[in-house]
């Protein structure tokens, strides 16, 4: 079968632990997205200027593309820096030119994964430099508009699970031709979703790695080692006028844990429902929304009653210690690099 190359992971994620089956947990950050201003006019104009003659130089390490007019962004133009080796993921994306006064001077979109600690200083020190030290002054006071933390369970399967995000009623389910199986809990409009999606561990496999410039690649899904991740996408609340209610990057490492609200059930709990009459036939959608949807159809009753509850409740299953995986927080940060590091300290 031909999987596409997104449903397989190719970065080093550390270990945190184990789930409740004595499985590998992996964390990471895989995107953090940071907004921050420049100090006056003038250097603002410096600055537009730099990036602006970013993409018309060749650099040994980087290869930088320009883009202007930018529909349905707050932002007018955008650089975009990746490897020079072909091909490369996107390393950092800053948007800037806001069309909004009330939009921050810079948006810089930065994904880790792809870097060592080492390769990510020595990204933004290279840009610091293009950038005749500016950036660094930006950074010091710029806040995270979003980040995304990955954890992963090794040979688990987004099917033997129902999943559910407490405070949210929505549950999307995709499974694309070439892809693999997941699920988004929450909206993508909300401070907080999840990602839940299967992909295949290519890092260690030299097979694999071989094959990583095809889009598609020819190989069969139960063959290789595969994992479960599940991806908090987290929003912290913004406001430009007032920054102390923002979360500003200096105080990335205090981030309240993205992952208190996911709740996991054993897969069971949809024969228990059926052998008690509360569940005529099982949703292919393996999310509470879904299910709660479906007891109420085959019900025929508007609300779940205690019995429904109860059952439910007495499914739910500690797929991993939240808090124990959180305690690993500082090490994700710290991958972040040395220089993220020592502007967060200041």
């Amino acid at each position: 079968m031909y999987i596409n190359k997104k449903n397989i992971d190719f970065n080093y994620s550390p270990k945190v632990g184990k789930d409740f089956k004595g499985r590998p947990i992996r964390m990471r950050i895989d995107k953090l997205t940071l907004v921050g201003n420049i100090d006056n006019l003038s250097q603002e104009n410096f600055v537009y200027e730099k990036l602006d003659s970013l993409s018309s130089h060749k650099y040994k390490k980087y290869r930088v593309q320009s883009i202007r007019g930018i529909d349905g962004k707050p932002y007018r133009k955008a650089v975009i820096i990746r490897n020079k080796v072909i091909p490369s993921p996107l390393l950092l994306r800053i948007d800037y030119f806001p069309i909004n006064h009330k939009t921050g001077d810079l948006r810089l979109e930065l994904h880790p994964q792809h870097l060592l600690p080492e390769e990510i200083d020595r990204l933004l020190c290279w840009l610091n430099k293009k950038l005749n030290m500016k950036l660094d002054d930006v950074l010091l006071n710029s806040w995270v508009t979003q980040v995304d933390v990955a954890v992963d369970i090794h040979s688990a399967r987004l099917e033997y699970y129902i999943w559910g995000l407490k405070r949210s009623e929505k549950a999307e389910y995709f499974n694309e031709n070439n892809g693999l199986p997941g699920l988004t809990l929450g909206s993508r409009r909300s401070q907080l979703y999840i990602y839940c999606y299967e992909k295949i561990d290519g890092y260690n496999d030299p097979i694999i790695r071989r094959m990583k410039r095809r889009s598609l690649m020819n190989i069969q899904h139960n063959d290789y080692d595969s994992f479960l991740r599940i991806e908090a996408r987290f929003r912290p609340r913004k406001n430009i006028g007032n920054k102390n209610k923002s979360m500003l990057l200096k105080n990335l490492m205090q981030m309240e844990n993205p992952f208190t609200r996911l709740t996991v059930y054993k897969k069971n709990l949809n024969l228990k429902l059926a052998k008690n009459g509360f569940l005529k036939s099982c949703p292919c959608n393996p999310s509470m929304v879904k299910l709660k949807h479906c007891i109420k159809l085959s019900t025929k009753t508007l609300r779940l009653s205690h019995k429904h509850l109860n059952l439910i409740y007495e499914s739910q299953l500690p797929l991993f210690d939240i808090n124990m995986v959180w305690g690993f927080w500082p090490r994700c940060i710290t991958r972040l690099g040395s220089r993220l590091k020592v502007i967060m300290k200041k």
